[in-house]
């Protein structure tokens, strides 16, 4: 009784590829370092549905204008070598065609620092500290903040470093204590207390918190199709949750709250849940289409 459906399928599955048009994809760059990212582009009028595998995640392609999609993909600090990605082209749960694409990963050279008494201390003080929240819900939200991703591209410029600073770029420093180790996913911006934080571009504002015991008071930017900002330690919020920002536009004050051992602002930049050099990122969002 099911025959004529089945045989529909099969002509489907046998037919469609070879009359649906080829796709072009293209990524740039196809060499980029450990903790920087990339852009991939697709080329199609057929205006069907496109996903990307990569590193065993599917990702969504967001369609930025007719006939282009689009999508930024990180890559993690530590990786390095050949990586594939592959995007296909479906039809409800059918594959229409697919493409395999090869990068390269260049190795990045990491900067180990030994921390010092006066971060164990405050460290020590901070998370012994009954008084403050649980940082496991903290941590949570953060998380859950930085996964964001609206469909909708809400930047139409490059991004900006938020507060002028002379401090050395510090991303992916690889930071050793006590008890811990762990990779620094930002760059510390060290400015006067009080000093105006822009926000780096165009966005939501999906987090706005004070008094978190690792990040201090912060905001966390939604800034469309998997783009997200941070900024922590601060000392006033001026941002709300939900709240629209603009490129520019002054949305806190430079604090040293939370797990801080001076004035500063910690910076952040995350692509698909992944942080990514934001000294990188700010130079390579100027050639964006």
């Amino acid at each position: 009784m099911k025959l004529p459906g089945m045989i529909s399928l099969l002509f489907l599955l046998t037919v469609l590829p070879s009359v649906c048009p080829a796709f072009e994809v293209a990524v740039y760059p196809d060499t980029p370092k450990g903790g920087e990212g990339f852009l991939l582009t697709v080329k199609d009028n057929s205006n069907r549905t496109f996903n990307v595998i990569y590193k065993n995640k599917a990702y969504p392609l967001y369609n930025t204008q007719k006939g282009i999609w689009q999508l930024l993909l990180p890559v993690e600090i530590e990786d390095s070598g050949p990586v594939e990605i592959t995007v296909r082209k479906k039809l409800l749960f059918i594959t229409l065609e697919e493409i395999k694409v090869p990068i390269i990963v260049r190795n990045r050279k990491i900067n180990t620092v030994s921390m010092g008494r006066a971060y164990e201390k405050i460290r020590d003080a901070e998370l012994s500290d009954s008084s403050q929240p649980q940082t496991d819900g903290q941590q949570e939200a953060v998380l859950r903040a930085i996964d964001s991703k609206t469909r909708t591209r809400l930047f139409q410029n490059s991004f900006i470093i938020p507060v002028k600073s002379k401090s050395a770029p510090n991303f992916a420093q690889k930071r050793v204590g006590g008890d811990y180790c762990y990779f620094h996913k930002g760059i510390d911006l060290g400015a006067k207390r009080g000093t105006n934080i822009r926000a780096s571009n165009d966005g939501i504002v999906v987090l706005s918190e004070n008094n978190f015991t690792t990040y201090g008071n912060l905001l966390i930017i939604d800034h469309g199709q998997g783009v997200v900002s941070c900024y922590f330690h601060l000392q006033k919020l001026f941002k709300k949750k939900d709240d629209v920002v603009k490129r520019n536009e002054i949305i806190a004050k430079v604090g040293n709250t939370g797990l801080s051992t001076a004035p500063h602002l910690h910076f952040g930049i995350y692509l698909q849940g992944t942080a990514v050099d934001p000294c990188w990122f700010t130079s390579f969002s100027t050639n964006l289409p």
